[in-house]
């Protein structure tokens, strides 16, 4: 398959920018207010929910926390979390109560929660993005520190599997291959993820658009799914998120996560130009976006 002429950077932007955005998107349609209004060009508005103690809403502000931790001379996971603890207590918005026990304990405790802890932690399918932009040539370390950054917040392996399928789709986009769907079964075969996340993902192919429809499942393998079906089949980024963020319960989650997954796949130029213009500060999203991908991140 012929590669794009899209640069890494046009991605890596991409992906934060749709990160953003999709998640702005999700806070906005789960408030409870009516849709917000279609702007002049037929383009949903985002809605400004951010004040200047609160630029980012939780995806976006703990995705920076991975961004930031990666880009250190070499990464600490310990440090990580403290970025995390830093900015529940300084700001927390928009924040699960899942990801607050998980934070909170790892505050009391400097360790993760148990593996017996319930709750699923959905939102962090979404919030290891950026260790994608750091390791995609390096699949193994995609991989892992993908598996263990998720862990040190939740103890559900399955939201961590669900996060290293977006990565490596992630990778494969960076690396300008669209047909991502082999190389995201053959790692999660490899490193023995959950038959059931492995189903889900096998027959995306199969299913067009008029036929999808949500099966039972893990919140955390349904998401990922749904993610990389439209990451497989509609070629519209802005379409794909609206759909997303329309969802019931994880519309900000799956908006952040479609966005930053199809903004990886189709640049930056694919977030709509009045969604980016709407961002708080889409300039430090870029400069991450392109540092993280310029870096050698030793893992």
């Amino acid at each position: 398959m012929a590669r794009s002429t899209l640069t890494t950077v046009d991605r890596a932007r991409g992906l934060f920018l749709g990160l953003a955005a999709g998640h702005a998107l999700g806070l906005d349609s789960g408030s409870g207010a009516a849709p917000s209004p279609e702007g002049a060009g037929g383009t949903r508005s985002i809605r400004r929910l951010d004040t200047p103690e609160s630029p980012w809403g939780a995806h976006v502000a703990l995705a920076i926390g991975v961004a930031e931790e990666l880009l250190e001379v070499e990464v600490d996971l310990r440090r990580l979390t403290g970025r995390w603890i830093a900015w529940w207590r300084r700001d927390g918005r928009s924040l699960d109560p899942e990801t607050v026990e998980a934070l909170d304990h790892l505050a009391r405790h400097d360790a993760p929660l148990p593996d017996q802890a319930p709750g699923p932690g959905i939102g962090w399918v979404a919030r290891a993005l950026p260790m994608a932009l750091a390791t995609w040539q390096q699949p193994r370390n995609l991989v892992s520190g993908t598996y263990h950054t998720i862990r040190l917040a939740t103890p559900d392996t399955e939201v961590a599997w669900a996060a290293v399928a977006l990565n490596v789709t992630v990778g494969q986009f960076l690396a300008g291959r669209q047909d991502f769907l082999p190389e995201v079964i053959e790692a999660l075969k490899a490193n023995d993820a959950s038959p059931g996340l492995l189903g889900l993902l096998r027959r995306i192919p199969f299913i067009g658009p008029d036929e999808w429809q949500p099966r039972e499942a893990h919140p955390a393998s349904a998401c990922a799914e749904q993610v990389l079906w439209l990451g497989y089949h509609d070629p519209n980024l802005e379409r794909a998120v609206l759909r997303a963020v329309d969802q019931p319960i994880v519309g900000e989650t799956l908006g952040a996560a479609v966005g930053a997954v199809l903004g990886a796949r189709d640049g930056e130029g694919a977030v709509p130009a009045a969604w980016v213009a709407a961002l708080p500060d889409p300039e430090t999203l870029r400069t991450l976006a392109k540092r993280l991908v310029a870096a050698r991140t030793p893992l």
